[in-house]
């Protein structure tokens, strides 16, 4: 006898968070079995499972997600990661928002360890606590709108949404934590002039980084795709292609480059999301939900801050998060603005989570600790959750 699908739930989200200790993917895979298992006939379940991991747009998906830390390894062992902040000739404030802020772009294991000797090389003479805030805050900003962030890209399609569809509406949340981030940390960094960088250098790089998201797009204003994530995936090739040509010898090393990134990971976590997603949608649980969820705005501001800070993931929480809503909302396809609203509060607590592996290895470099980190992002995070809150009122 299949039981309550309240404890079916609770049940299948305790697994979930416990196994996201050691694997995101192998944790969404757990916890979307069981709250099959938990609910539905073991055949459903595994008609739910073929149909979903034999998708071909969620294997294109997968397939992209993958390939973007491949491009991010390349270009850091081949040097381009080095000519491109070479190129950056400004002053120190702008400066420890850029370089971190363009690192970010692409999304490596320790990836913090990478921006932050470039903060340490124009901040020096900085607090500890000061500098870990700027690096934290600046290298995550561009998850918010960079049509390469695996987050972002996985979190849309899994509310019915295309990439550039949700990215305009995303950018008002972008440009007020950036906003947020000058007034409460930039400003306390003594200015200086312009640095010596030539611009120059930057060309290669950037266009490695961009060829991705034009070739994504072009396609996609084409018409021509079959379904709207090969358009994905034929960028990122296109993307990593460019960084293998334009890259030293270490650069070319795909077996070393591949152990260290980890790429099969990445694309487990997105097959991982849709699974969750299918299943969840195939149980009895969004009508259970439907009945008995809290406001919208509930589920989607103070809960998915909670559960960014809890899990130290954007993923994991929009996971979550996204079917749930759509239930209470009997939609297939959530709609631009809550979406922005979700991701933002989800990305706030993912911000400060103490198990966020970016803010710990940035403390650790920085040599200070969460105490000091908390009193310098204090300011910047509460009004953003502030303001998610308001619009998420206004909205839902």
């Amino acid at each position: 006898m299949p039981l309550p699908v309240v404890l079916s739930l609770a049940l299948s989200f305790a697994v979930l968070f416990a196994v996201a200790r050691w694997s995101l993917p192998g944790a969404l895979t757990a916890g979307a079995l069981s709250l099959g298992f938990l609910t539905l006939p073991p055949a459903t379940v595994v008609w739910v499972a073929g149909a979903t991991l034999g998708d071909p747009s969620v294997l294109a998906l997968a397939l992209a997600v993958a390939v973007i830390p491949l491009i991010g390894g390349v270009m850091e062992e081949g040097g381009l990661m080095d000519r491109l902040v070479a190129s950056l000739r400004m002053g120190r404030r702008p400066f420890l928002a850029v370089a971190p802020a363009m690192v970010g772009m692409l999304p490596m294991p320790g990836g913090a360890l990478l921006s932050a000797p470039l903060v340490e090389r124009r901040g020096a003479d900085l607090p500890g606590e000061l500098k870990a805030a700027i690096n934290v805050w600046y290298r995550h900003l561009m998850l918010l709108i960079y049509p390469l962030s695996p987050s972002l890209i996985a979190s849309a399609q899994m509310a019915g949404l295309g990439v550039y569809e949700i990215i305009p509406w995303q950018v008002p949340g972008f440009l007020f934590c950036g906003l947020l981030g000058y007034v409460f940390l930039l400003r306390r960094v003594p200015a200086d002039g312009p640095g010596i960088g030539d611009p120059r250098t930057g060309n290669v790089p950037l266009t490695v980084l961009f060829s991705a998201p034009a070739v994504d797009l072009l396609l996609q204003r084409a018409g021509l795709l079959p379904f709207p994530t090969l358009g994905a995936l034929a960028g990122v090739t296109v993307g990593l292609v460019l960084a293998y040509a334009h890259s030293g010898p270490k650069g070319r090393d795909l077996g070393t480059i591949a152990r260290k990134m980890r790429p099969w990971s990445f694309g487990a976590i997105v097959l991982g999301m849709f699974l969750f997603l299918e299943m969840f949608t195939a149980s009895p649980a969004p009508s259970f939900i439907a009945d008995v969820a809290p406001s919208q705005w509930a589920l989607l501001v103070p809960v998915g801050f909670i559960l960014g800070a809890a899990t130290g993931r954007i993923q994991l929480p929009a996971s979550i998060l996204i079917p749930i809503h759509l239930a209470m909302v009997g939609a297939t396809t959530m709609q631009p603005i809550p979406f922005a609203v979700m991701y933002l509060a989800v990305f706030l607590g993912y911000m400060v989570s103490p198990i966020h592996p970016c803010l710990v290895v940035c403390l650790e470099y920085f040599r200070t600790d969460l105490r000091g980190f908390a009193r310098a992002v204090v300011g910047p995070v509460t009004l953003a959750f502030l303001a998610a809150g308001l619009v998420g009122l206004m909205v839902l």
